[in-house]
């Protein structure tokens, strides 16, 4: 635990030599997610619950020959594993397998490209990669990905194609996609959210409120997604796992707070909406994981785009005292977010520790 203390420690005092122009905004990305992409890569196999499954893979695959794998694509069968895996993930394991039998420069491998993938999608979209970079760090995407690890990959590669898709780069954005969908089929997705994104733009400002109603129809898109992809239909029905949700709710709904007090200087800004509407989204889903667990999984699709969101809102709000409570409140929930999400990942390790001895 002592070391992951450390590690927000350091992100804290890299976030306040950045505060005072200390350092730049590339020299802040690259001081923080290079220590965070080596603390999640350099972890014990026992950290994370999927952390000895994807170590077992990479051996297991090391050595096939890669006409075999393929053989195999779209996707191939694991033993001991509750669904098959993409062919394009099982070949990523079996080129690193040409140079090294260690699996924990797999873990190193994918938590750097994992980590510098969030961060450039960051450098390239936030107006305060302060507020970004906490948000990444301890509302929870950063901590699952040491056990989600092949969908959190997905994930990072994925939003960077929405910043080639607003930059008009649309053909690479989908190539982007494609890529992420070797990885994890449930990139495909994405799709919608660029899709989504460019409807924004294209309806008149005063019709744009009208898409706050997507979030209500999260029920009939979990339906669809798990006929369109029988590979993951798990994740939209029964329960995987047992959810429980406490005291994170606050730090939502004081984000919800802090988008909506925003709003009425961003109306008419399609990128905000976007913004927002996929945190609401990411909240339903996440309370719909109480009784379909698996919705969870999806919701995390949804939450990077609070990474700008919440700067955006702050930076337009008022610089009154309310605004400077709000983010005080953020900072401790987020501290205690972190603190939570971190001593579950440990308590998670020493139970898998002691299952197996």
């Amino acid at each position: 635990m002592y070391l992951y203390i450390f590690l927000l420690i350091y992100v804290l005092i890299i976030s306040a030599l950045y505060r005072f122009n200390i350092i730049s905004k590339l020299s802040y990305l690259v001081l923080t997610f290079v220590v965070l992409a080596y603390v999640q890569g350099n972890r014990d196999t026992y950290i994370g619950t999927d952390t000895r499954f994807y170590e077992n893979l990479f051996h297991t695959f090391k050595n096939i020959p890669f006409q075999t794998i393929l053989s195999s694509f779209p996707r191939l069968y694991v033993i001991d594993h509750y669904q098959t895996v993409e062919t394009g993930y099982i070949l990523f394991n079996r080129l690193i397998g040409c140079f090294t039998n260690n699996a924990q420069v797999l873990l190193m491998i994918i938590a750097f490209i994992l980590c510098f993938s969030f961060a450039k999608f960051i450098y390239d979209n936030s107006v305060n990669p302060i507020w970004s970079t906490l948000l990444f760090m301890c509302e929870g995407m950063y901590i699952n990905s040491f056990n989600m690890m092949r969908q959190m990959l997905a994930i990072s590669i994925c939003i960077n194609s929405f910043t080639l898709f607003k930059n008009g780069k649309k053909v690479w954005a989908i190539f982007i996609i494609l890529i992420a969908s070797l990885i994890h089929e449930s990139a495909y997705f994405f799709i919608a959210f660029l899709l989504f994104y460019w409807m924004l733009g294209k309806v008149k400002s005063n019709k744009k409120k009208y898409f706050f109603l997507i979030p209500l129809l999260m029920p009939i898109f979990i339906e669809v997604l798990g006929v369109i992809s029988y590979q993951y239909s798990g994740y939209t029905r029964g329960s995987l796992y047992s959810v429980h949700i406490g005291r994170i709710a606050l730090l939502w709904l004081i984000i919800l707070i802090i988008a909506m007090r925003a709003y009425k200087y961003f109306r008419q800004n399609s990128s905000y909406i976007f913004y927002f509407i996929n945190y609401i989204s990411f909240v339903v889903l996440q309370f719909m994981s109480i009784l379909i667990t698996g919705t969870a999984r999806i919701s995390y699709w949804f939450e990077p785009f609070v990474f700008l969101l919440v700067p955006l809102a702050f930076n337009k709000s008022n610089k009154d005292i309310v605004t400077v409570g709000l983010k005080l409140v953020l900072l401790i929930l987020l501290v205690g977010s972190y603190l939570s999400f971190t001593q579950s990942l440990l308590n998670g390790a020493l139970d898998l520790q002691f299952s197996i001895n």
